[in-house]
């Protein structure tokens, strides 16, 4: 369930009442009514597990509070420029294109060439030691 934000105290008053295992999470002017223990992450994980990846080959791109746990969760969380300044903190940050895909194709783009001069850097390294 979702609604405005200035609904959280009801909502809460609501699945107290009621004794509901729930949980409200923020996202900007939004109120999110979620299972415990249930994420975006938690979900990224349970995918992880089943195609058998490594979070250590994953990107996440969010833009609000919701997406914290998410971008903690993999190799490179990126933060889209407007995103909340906390996300934004916390996270390698996107270009502040105004379309996403092309904020998107230039980060990807930029962790590529990243990835691949650190790869370069690795094999060199290991190289020079092997000769010794």
């Amino acid at each position: 369930m979702e609604s405005d934000s200035d609904q959280a105290p009801r909502i809460l008053d609501l699945v107290r009442r009621l004794e509901l295992p729930l949980a409200l999470l923020f996202n900007r002017g939004r109120v999110m009514v979620l299972p415990q223990a249930i994420s975006k992450a938690t979900g990224l994980r349970e995918a992880l597990k089943i195609l058998r990846l490594s979070p250590h080959n994953a990107v996440a791109i969010g833009d609000a509070e919701n997406d914290y746990e998410l971008l903690q969760s993999c190799e490179a969380g990126l933060a889209v420029a407007w995103g909340s300044e906390f996300l934004k903190q916390s996270a390698i940050t996107l270009s502040p294109a105004k379309d996403l895909q092309r904020s998107v194709t230039t980060s990807f783009k930029r962790l590529r060439t990243a990835a691949e001069f650190l790869s370069r850097q690795s094999s060199s390294h290991f190289d020079a030691g092997a000769h010794r």
